[in-house]
């Protein structure tokens, strides 16, 4: 690297790694801290966000990272060093300390105040947070929400038996083009011929259900050349298997595969919404609203009724009806869009009661006279 830089500029003066360690590194951390401080000081909103992990040396440690939103949009902060918990009793009653403490620093440090903090849901996680409500109640403590819309997609797979079929066909097609290259070419002419553009088939993880969507949706996006693939090189079991050539002619698995589509369509553009820098609470309540009415509409009311009965668990597992609801509610986009306009047949009443006690929740003094207009 030293010799191609070189190379290209003579002239160049490449410090040492001396240098580097020494005086590079520490003066720019020391600047990046000046600039961490000077964001958080003062902030009375923070966002905390906390999960455990591996690193590039295969030590797991647990990260905090802290968001401020402003005019522009949100910015993350690393708060401190991760911290080493390898061979750690890594639960619930350790988070809590550990997060509590982090919490006791930022108050400190920085004299901002965290008032929402989110993790991903295994055990320990769920411990912490319930722990955690009951010591700090000013403070919300939800589930990462993109990480429960992804689970919900996970429920789409597991609790409906016939899609699983329908995926394990789709996996076919997708394994087969992407491992012979020769075939995904005369795919590809196929597809430019009928389409004008290439349509690449890609597989799905099982961490990021999501990707289910997009891979199912790249072979409906591509059936009539995948059809006409079958048909053109059905003499040629190196180019068409038998089991990819009944895939293909079967009826049943392109109904299922729409079916799966229409499903997880709604979810996709859940996940997105909750992965955007601009993500509210009401946005969340608003994505899974959505998701609930998107199942609640499917023409088979066995898969309809399996899915809704899982989102309900989910959501009395998971989200405080209060807050998702008063949150919704003082949102004025979501108010004129989701709520009744006309006040008579509007349950303000109940709104009020619970926007009321989140208030007294969550600052400690009984609301004002601008809460009672607001609703």
């Amino acid at each position: 690297m030293v010799r191609l830089l070189k190379f290209l500029r003579p002239q160049l003066v490449i410090p040492s790694r001396f240098t580097v360690a020494r005086r590079i590194v520490p003066a720019r951390i020391k600047e990046a801290t000046a600039e961490v401080s000077s964001k958080l000081i003062g902030q009375k909103y923070l966002t905390m966000t906390f999960d455990g992990y591996k690193n590039v040396s295969r030590d797991k440690v647990l990260g905090f990272l802290v968001t401020v939103r402003n005019e522009n949009g949100t910015e993350n902060f690393t708060l401190g060093s991760a911290i080493d918990i390898t061979g750690t009793n890594y639960d619930g009653e350790y988070v809590m300390r550990e997060t509590f403490q982090k919490l006791t620093e930022v108050k400190k440090d920085y004299k901002a105040d965290v008032r929402f903090v989110t993790c991903d849901s295994d055990g320990a996680h769920r411990k912490a947070r319930r722990l955690l409500s009951q010591k700090l109640p000013h403070i919300i403590f939800l589930p990462c929400s993109a990480h429960q819309i992804n689970l919900v997609i996970q429920d789409v797979a597991k609790f409906v038996p016939r899609f699983k079929e329908t995926l394990r066909q789709n996996d076919c097609i997708t394994t087969w083009f992407r491992k012979s290259s020769l075939s995904q070419g005369k795919l590809e002419a196929v597809q430019l011929e009928y389409y004008s553009k290439v349509i690449s088939m890609t597989s799905w993880t099982p961490t990021r259900w999501y990707s289910v969507y997009l891979s199912v949706q790249r072979v409906l996006d591509s059936k009539s050349a995948l059809q006409m693939y079958g048909v053109k090189y059905s003499a040629n079991l190196g180019l068409v298997p038998f089991n990819l050539k009944v895939i293909l002619d079967d009826d049943e698995f392109w109904l299922g595969a729409k079916e799966i589509a229409a499903v997880l369509r709604p979810l996709v553009s859940a996940q997105a919404k909750a992965e955007s820098d601009n993500c509210t609470i009401a946005d969340i309540g608003s994505a899974i609203r959505d998701i609930y009415c998107g199942f609640s509409l499917l023409k088979d009311r066995d898969v309809s009724w399996t899915l809704v009965s899982q989102l309900e668990k989910r959501w009395k597992s998971f989200y405080p009806t209060d807050v998702f609801a008063v949150a919704m509610f003082l949102d004025p986009k979501l108010k004129l869009d989701m709520f009744r306009r006309d006040p008579n047949k509007v349950h303000s009443g109940v709104i009020y009661t619970w926007a009321s006690d989140l208030y007294r929740q969550f600052f400690q003094k009984d609301p004002t006279s601008l809460l009672t207009s607001a609703i």
